[in-house]
């Protein structure tokens, strides 16, 4: 698997072409820029499901077309810009359709 360039800020995190990042491996990656990033960011005290139900949630408005320019990176924040149980509905619903 190949890292996707990611960008990190105190309240964000931002993964380049996140849609290219199959989900069993989105847990990977986010241990990975947790582990790089230590102290730098304050995403991850949200759990790092939460954070991969958002990012499929992207991944499955950028696979339908959906404002692909806006959809093809994943920006995971905290605090999260919406409540996060809507991340987990809609994660839950929509993974069997995102590769």
């Amino acid at each position: 698997m190949k890292m996707p360039d990611f960008c990190v800020s105190m309240k964000c995190v931002t993964i380049f072409d996140s849609y290219k990042v199959r989900k069993w491996n989105m847990r990977k990656v986010l241990r990975s820029i947790k582990e790089g990033s230590k102290d730098q960011t304050k995403v991850f005290e949200r759990s790092l499901f939460s954070l991969k139900m958002e990012w499929i949630c992207h991944n499955f408005l950028y696979f339908i077309g959906y404002e692909r320019y806006r959809t093809r990176d994943t920006d995971l924040d905290n605090p999260c810009d919406r409540p996060e149980w809507e991340y987990v509905i809609c994660g839950i619903l929509v993974w069997i359709f995102v590769w």
